[in-house]
């Protein structure tokens, strides 16, 4: 679990000593909707670190042993923020296959209608 800032102004010491402006985020449900192919089987237990800059974030983890599957393990981890996807992978998954493909050929011809300036 990690604490993520959700006020407005995070300058404002105020706001950031007012619980209200804080929610308690599920690293591991983090971790399967924003990286590609997060495996499935492996549980982020606690963010101990993150880097200055705020790009990388560090912790332990349980999971499957990498020498042997049937035993899980604790383990350290470590998850860069700014891993870029290619903008081919339409649907986010990591992988430019054919789903990607098929939802571009559904969206073929179609317009967003933007108002005019």
């Amino acid at each position: 679990m990690l604490w993520k800032f959700i006020g407005s102004n995070p300058d404002d010491v105020n706001q950031r000593t007012d619980i209200n402006n804080w929610q308690l985020v599920d690293l591991t449900e983090w971790a399967r909707q924003n990286i590609p192919n997060f495996p499935q089987n492996v549980q982020l237990l606690s963010a101990v670190a993150i880097s200055d800059n705020g790009r990388f974030i560090g912790g332990r983890a349980y999971g499957p042993n990498p020498n042997d599957p049937s035993q899980n393990v604790y383990f350290a981890y470590v998850i860069d923020l700014q891993c870029e996807r290619l903008a081919s992978d339409i649907n986010g998954d990591g992988i430019v296959d054919d789903a990607d493909l098929l939802q571009v050929l559904f969206d073929f011809g179609s317009q967003l209608s933007c108002p005019q300036p």
